[in-house]
């Protein structure tokens, strides 16, 4: 079950634990330890992405042996959200580790790349929001190196993978909704050698553009529901996050029965 097509930059030669859910196989490591394993590669000037699969991306990976691969190549692959969590815990494990969301993860990564003065770029978003979430960063992160910024939409990707090339930027948020931002991580990492996150609409978070939920939510797993309340068209979504808790719930009594029938066999 561990993944053979990690880049060897990030991953390292240290065996992690691992959950696999549903055709995803999940790093059990905290938001902190991603966030400094991430900023210390891109600070060796290694390449590399990381993705932040929720519960609607592990439906399309099931789905998609294609995206299931690219999902799985990455050097790190973090769960975002409690859906993801909860999954496990229907499948018959649990993640030990403290993570939260690909959101927390890149503000930490921001904060260590400040420390460090590694120079990242910002890509993802409407027009402006990126320049927004590199203003906000820096001014909470004296000393952050942004390298530049670009919104989703006004580049095709070669012109924005030129542009990411010619900033000699180390570290790339790349926020352009998946699977688009998961491919294009690939793209980069290869393309301009560099470490990529995706993450998703956390530029519209760090930009103010968005609020996120507040943490009492959060802490209470509850942060989806707020995001329904202020994005009423995130409620398509329900029933792909129904099916996959569904599919992992299924996953454990498959494996209870086989285990039954080992047992009665032998």
């Amino acid at each position: 079950m561990y993944r053979s097509s990690c880049v060897s930059g990030i991953s390292g030669g240290k065996a992690e634990r691992k959950i696999k859910l549903m055709s995803v196989i999940f790093d059990d490591i905290s938001d902190r330890d991603a966030a400094l394993k991430i900023t210390a590669e891109a600070e060796k000037g290694h390449s590399g992405y990381v993705v932040t699969p929720n519960a609607v991306i592990c439906r399309r990976a099931f789905s998609d042996p294609l995206f299931a691969q690219l999902i799985n190549g990455a050097a790190v692959v973090l769960p975002d959200g409690k859906g993801v969590r909860l999954g496990a815990m229907l499948s018959g494990d649990r993640f030990l580790s403290d993570s939260a969301s690909g959101v927390h993860t890149g503000w930490l990564a921001a904060g260590y790349s400040a420390l460090n003065k590694i120079p990242v770029f910002f890509l993802g978003g409407k027009a402006g929001v990126a320049k927004k979430a590199a203003e906000k960063l820096s001014r909470a992160f004296p000393g952050l190196r942004v390298s530049g910024y670009c919104d989703g939409f006004s580049l095709d990707e070669e012109a924005m993978a030129a542009l990411v090339k010619k900033s000699g930027a180390r570290l790339v948020y790349v926020c352009l909704g998946s699977p688009r931002q998961e491919y294009f991580c690939k793209k980069l990492s290869d393309e301009c050698g560099t470490v990529c996150l995706a993450l998703g609409g956390s530029l519209d978070i760090y930009s103010g553009c968005k609020k996120r939920a507040p943490s009492v939510l959060v802490s209470c797993g509850l942060e989806w529901l707020f995001r329904i309340a202020c994005e009423p068209h995130r409620i398509s979504a329900v029933p792909e996050i129904i099916s996959f808790l569904s599919a992992c719930a299924f996953s454990r009594r498959k494996t209870q029965g086989k285990h039954r029938a080992k047992t009665a066999d032998f």
